[in-house]
């Protein structure tokens, strides 16, 4: 699939976590078969004002590649200065982290309920740059279809939907059926996100939703292997359960 001008091999993603989704663990998951991954979640803010820790989150390498780099704030400016400073090959823009610090600032999850923040945002990262512009974004019941829409007009290359509501954080069930009405009424490339713990959900959550990939979250934490039985099985083969040696030598 291509997400804008990025071609990615592969439908299995690792999806941006904080404290989780550093350079080592990026490349730990890139070995055993993750498409494309997401730095940690980056404050636009930080990076606009050239503060040396928040650019330590966007470091990589070569074999870090496609990279993408995970941007939240609430403001239009900062976006734009930290979208010209960075070097991934795309950014993505945070609309759905549930923290609670995070929110009262009116990032993430919170300008879920500001359609036009939101196009105001996407816009001005789009404008700032020439790599693909994304979304990550948590249900918000019958407005997540208009929210995708928003999302689309206004410029992004891709949306990854994150099928639980910001009150859920990440208890109850992702509601898939979510995804799937993003992806009938976008025409850009949606990404499923929730409930994927090993390969078999990866599979039917693609069944079920039709969405273009999988992003893998928490279940990659402690098994990173993970990636490499869902690409086993979405090529028609059976996965096969990583060794002691293997898990050794990951570590």
């Amino acid at each position: 699939m291509n997400i804008g001008k990025v071609k990615i091999k592969g439908r299995a993603f690792l999806a941006p976590m904080a404290e989780v989704t550093t350079l080592a663990f990026r490349l730990l998951c890139r070995k055993h078969g993750a498409a494309l991954a997401y730095s940690e979640m980056v404050s636009a803010e930080g990076l606009s004002r050239g503060n040396r820790i928040t650019e330590r989150y966007i470091r990589t390498t070569r074999a870090d590649r496609p990279f993408a780099v995970q941007l939240y704030g609430s403001d239009v400016e900062p976006f734009r200065k930290a979208a010209a400073k960075v070097r991934a090959d795309i950014i993505d823009i945070n609309l759905g982290c549930p923290v609670r610090r995070v929110m009262r600032q009116g990032s993430g999850a919170a300008l879920l309920k500001d359609i036009d923040r939101i196009s105001e945002i996407i816009r001005a990262v789009a404008d700032s740059t020439d790599r693909p512009v994304t979304a990550k974004i948590r249900i918000l019941g019958k407005s997540t279809v208009k929210i995708a829409k928003a999302v689309e007009d206004a410029g992004a290359a891709a949306i990854t939907v994150h099928a639980r509501t910001a009150r859920q954080f990440f208890s109850g069930r992702a509601d898939w059926d979510h995804i799937k009405s993003v992806k009938e009424n976008v025409a850009i490339p949606v990404i499923g996100n929730g409930d994927v713990w090993e390969a078999k959900d990866a599979a039917e959550m693609l069944h079920k939703t039709k969405c273009d990939a999988v992003m893998v979250g928490r279940a990659a934490i402690g098994n990173p292997y993970v990636f490499s039985q869902i690409n086993s099985l979405l090529a028609g083969k059976k996965p096969r359960e990583q060794t002691v040696e293997e898990k050794i030598g990951d570590f």
